[in-house]
């Protein structure tokens, strides 16, 4: 992409984010919460600090254009805290909150790490709640859109990306789908599709 392509497409996506915002929460009159409470006590029992929720909320706008099934990502630190990369930024959420808004959850373990890695990755996670949320998917701008965050968790930790990076727009992404497909680096710990 041209130097000119990227200013203008920042000055698109500027322009509109109030909007995209706004419009991307609105949901289908058909949308319900299919996550129960018993599936947030299972989940919990399984879980560790660094172990991923890739989660799915039906009938969002958002989701038209975010490609695959799974439309967010977090990272799950301890004492039932989840960080994730939000419109407003990186916050710190409660997990049942996180749980029990959605209509599908899955909590993916990385095979690349260790427990004492993946405890350094949620670890970094938490120290950047309060960034910006990353508008322009421009990796290395110290703000984060969700998978973003956990890739970043990981590469920094590990010293080197656990990641397959995908050309979007012309720039390196990693998508909640792209954790989901990736079985050869991630084990699924809990689906509440099954």
């Amino acid at each position: 992409m041209t130097n000119f392509t990227i200013k203008l497409r920042r000055f698109l996506l500027k322009l509109l984010y109030p909007i995209t915002q706004r419009l991307g929460k609105v949901h289908a009159p058909w949308s319900h919460r299919a996550i129960k409470s018993y599936h947030y006590r299972e989940i919990r029992k399984l879980i560790r600090p660094g172990d991923v929720f890739l989660l799915q909320k039906s009938g969002e706008l958002s989701n038209l254009f975010i490609p695959g099934f799974w439309g967010h990502a977090s990272i799950y630190c301890d004492k039932d805290r989840v960080v994730e990369a939000v419109g407003i930024g990186v916050v710190n959420t409660d997990l049942i909150d996180a749980l029990l808004s959605r209509d599908a959850v899955m909590v993916r373990r990385p095979k690349f790490a260790t427990p004492a890695e993946q405890k350094k990755a949620a670890d970094w996670a938490l120290q950047q709640i309060g960034a910006e949320y990353d508008l322009f998917f421009d990796p290395g701008n110290k703000a984060f859109y969700c998978s973003e965050l956990i890739w970043m968790a990981y590469e920094k930790t590990m010293g080197v990306t656990p990641f397959t990076l995908r050309q979007t727009l012309g720039l390196n992404t990693v998508t909640p789908e792209d954790i989901a497909n990736a079985n050869d680096k991630w084990e699924t710990i809990y689906d509440s599709r099954n």
